[in-house]
């Protein structure tokens, strides 16, 4: 068992105050009225017997009633065991760790990734408490511990991935260090993630406190490649008072089986050309597109994997 307010204990030094008051009250005598004194001879008189108590019984359940207000104050709750289930759990404290690195913007794991945090807002209850954190290289607090779930929902809206590669570590940090602020006893913090195996490095500070529920969304690219573009090169070269450019770059493929993929080069939004390349599987192969003439002096050129 715990307190959430535990100075309020402080209270209980108060249950003294009682019993102080009835070992130092002092019973009025019942005067007596006489016509006359001077019959009555003059006594030296000292009290000496000490107070005690006498209604036991009484004075206990003043002291009881006295301990349960007190104790009512510093709002006591039980931490596990089968008296934690009584009348249902309590108000849980949950922290969403969505990823929104440049990996999420593979195939729909942006979608998905989503959509899975509108379904935990969606499971949580009246009383309890959600924060929203958004990581890539660094991590951001949308939201800190909020009943409004709406809100949190409206935010998922506007977000949207970023170019940045995944760190889980700062993530994790920011995450503990939110339920740290928290007064509910049950906590919890759902991982939302395309996990990818570059994304985590030790960090012996990124760690949760005991008792905090991690659940992890694994958002699987499906039948999508781990592949990447690499070292994009342009050679450009005059001939005929125009500018001629070639593109050349190396795909990539760190997955554990070969793959074949389409690789596009745009020019000013406009797509010249699509080649397909297959690459062994931890291995690398150029690709190379036909030179094109510029016709503009500033072009915006990309170069797109998937078509």
């Amino acid at each position: 068992m715990g307190f959430l307010t535990p100075l309020f204990l402080i209270g209980l030094a108060g249950l003294a105050v009682p019993v102080l008051i009835h070992l130092t009250r002092r019973e009025r005598g019942k005067p007596i009225r006489f016509p006359s004194l001077m019959f009555l001879e003059k006594i030296p008189f000292q009290e000496t017997s000490r107070r005690r108590i006498r209604h036991w019984l009484l004075l206990l359940m003043r002291l009881a009633a006295l301990g349960l207000l007190v104790a009512a104050f510093a709002r006591p709750f039980v931490r596990g065991g089968r008296l934690a289930a009584v009348g249902g759990p309590g108000p849980e404290e949950v922290v969403i760790l969505l990823d929104n690195s440049w990996s999420m913007e593979m195939g729909d794991n942006w979608e998905r990734a989503v959509a899975e945090a509108r379904s935990v807002i969606g499971s949580l209850r009246p009383r309890d408490r959600a924060s929203l954190i958004v990581f890539a290289e660094t991590p951001r607090l949308v939201h800190r511990s909020i009943p409004e779930m709406p809100r949190i929902l409206a935010t998922l809206d506007t977000l949207a991935t970023t170019s940045l590669a995944t760190r889980f570590a700062p993530a994790v940090k920011l995450a503990a260090s939110t339920l740290s602020a928290s007064t509910l006893a049950r906590q919890r913090v759902v991982m939302i993630s395309d996990f990818q195996r570059t994304a985590w490095s030790p960090d012996p500070d990124a760690k949760l406190a005991e008792g905090v529920v991690v659940e992890t969304v694994v958002i699987d690219a499906g039948e999508i490649e781990n592949l990447a573009l690499t070292d994009l090169e342009l050679r450009r070269q005059s001939a005929g008072g125009r500018d001629r450019v070639t593109v050349e770059a190396r795909l990539v493929n760190t997955g554990e089986a070969a793959a074949s993929a389409e690789v596009t080069l745009a020019v000013d939004e406009t797509d010249l050309e699509t080649v397909t390349a297959t690459v062994a599987a931890g291995g690398a192969e150029p690709v190379a597109f036909a030179p094109f003439t510029l016709t503009a002096p500033f072009t915006r050129g990309e170069v797109r994997l998937g078509g």
